[in-house]
Order: C-alpha cells, then structure tokens, then sequence
C-alpha cells in the first residue's frame, strides 16, 4: 500500500505530515512511501533526505495524489490554485485521508470527501485519553506553540534578564510570566504564575515552580447533554457560574498589571475562542511589556 506525503499548499505553512524519520517507521512497517518534490523544504528537509531512507519522489502534486492509497497532510484540503482544483477532488475515490479536519467549521469539506467515498481520520476528533496519547496531535502541536511563544515573548520585551543576574553592582531582577507554559519559562528562570480552576492542575503547577492562585477554588460542577452533574475538568463558558466569572476576570485584571509576559492557550474546538484578556488590560501592563 503507498503513502503519499504531499506539500502544504496553506500560505505560511511549513510543516510536513512526514519527516524522514517517519517516514523510516512507515517503510518498516510495510508501506511504500511516496513524498511530493519540496513537501519537506520549509521543515528543512530535502529531497535527498527522503529518497536517502528509500522514499520515493513525486514530481508535483498531481503525480502524488494519483499514485497514493493513503494520504497524510496537516492542513485541511483546500483549493489548489496551481492546479485549479481542490485537493479532495484529488483524492482518489475509495482512498484513506488522515489530515486535520475541523469537520464543525468545514461542513463543506466533508461532503466534498464523502462524494469521494473517502475514509477520513481526523487528528483534531482524536479523544484526549490516555490510551490516544501518541495520537493527540492538538496536544503536541500546542506545546510547540507555547514553546516559540516564551521564545519570542523573551525577544520582544524590553531589555530584562530572563534569570535574575549577579554581577558587582548586586542582582538584577528576572521576569515574571503568567500562562500555561511552565517548562520553557522556568529553564529561562522567569518567575510562573499559572490560573488553575483544578486541584489537580494546581498541584501539577505547583510541582514545576509555578505561582497558582488558590482564589479560583475547586472545580466547578456541570452537567452534560443528558443531565447528569460532574466536576468539569476544564472550565466552560456555557456552565460555568456567574460568581466564578467574575472571580477569574478580577483575578486576570490584576495579574495583567503586575506581570510581564502573558501566555494565553484558550482554544475551543469548532468554537471561537473565548476573550480572556482584554484591550483595557493589554494597556494596563507596564510599559515595554
């Protein structure tokens, strides 16, 4: 059975569905692999890189879809303006796609791979169970993300030492982040404050050397489709209390003023992401933050 690993055709977009390291564990477990020319380019992987594991080249998009069985992409199939067509109609009828979906947003794109009588594995639907955590692709690309956004927040901010450093005149001050990514934030020695709505959370926060704050109280209770009351494990618009509302608003607006990075990771799947900092708290933040 042949995979074909196409390029991204999403403006701004360089990651790859497959690197030559993958694709290694792909060929030994029985699948021939097929890479399009340069899918592999924007993630610093060449050509030679492919072919010199045994994967074979695609001279451009329209060879690579004719030719795979099984098909692996990041973005969602979209209109290819090269080719003036859209990579569902490339999809060979009857052929495995396993790509991010979005199927609540992208109702169109679903009837599009239906007509395609295509088998669809959707990375964003994966449950987030402990027996799906090699596939929780949200999980993985999040951290990425959260790694850059400490790397770049560093970057901007103005001219502070990320670690409190010693020198004759006495120590200088390190920077303090709030948000959700711990890891990166403490190697850099800044000073974490982490808002956690969960006992388990904040003891998590607590064991990596974050600052949590204990005014959010306990979970919150809520029910779901069929009436039946539980501790949520993350806090939902729709069910959550209005004095709990109001409590974590109070609490962001006085963090905002104090801190010097914020780090915000509210996605919602197939919903808008909720507001969580404000305009009227971007400028309360201390210049040069």
């Amino acid at each position: 059975m042949k995979i074909g690993i196409p390029k991204e055709i999403r403006p701004g977009e360089r990651r790859v569905a497959a690197t030559p390291e993958t694709v290694s564990r792909l060929q030994k477990l029985g699948f021939e692999v097929l890479v399009e020319s340069q899918a592999g380019a924007g993630a610093s992987f060449g050509d030679a890189d492919y072919t010199a594991i045994g994967a074979s080249i695609a001279p451009g998009a329209q060879s690579l879809w004719d030719q795979a069985e099984i098909v692996l992409k990041v973005q969602p199939p979209e209109q290819n303006l090269e080719l003036g067509v859209h990579e569902a109609e490339l999809l060979r009828e009857g052929s495995t796609l396993v790509s991010f979906i979005w199927p609540g947003k992208n109702g169109e794109l679903v009837e599009r791979l239906a007509a395609r009588r295509a088998t669809v594995l959707a990375m964003d639907q994966v449950p987030r169970i402990t027996r799906a955590q090699k596939m929780d692709a949200l999980s993985s690309m999040a951290n990425i993300a959260g790694y850059r956004a400490v790397i770049e927040a560093a970057s901007f901010i103005r001219p502070v030492f990320s670690t409190g450093q010693n020198d004759r005149r006495g120590q200088g001050p390190a920077r303090q982040s709030a948000g959700h990514r711990r890891g990166r934030g403490r190697a850099r020695g800044h000073w974490r404050r982490a808002r956690a709505g969960r006992d388990r959370a904040r003891l998590r926060h607590a064991r990596r050397g974050s600052r949590t704050n204990p005014e959010h109280g306990r979970g919150v209770l809520g029910s779901d489709h069929q009436g039946r009351w539980h501790r949520l494990g993350r806090l939902r618009e729709d069910h959550e209390p209005r004095v709990h509302r109001e409590r974590r608003w109070r609490s962001l607006v006085r963090q905002a003023k104090d801190v010097d990075i914020i780090i915000t990771t509210a996605l919602v799947p197939g919903k808008a992401a909720p507001v969580l900092i404000t305009e009227e708290m971007v400028s309360s933040m201390r210049q040069g933050r």
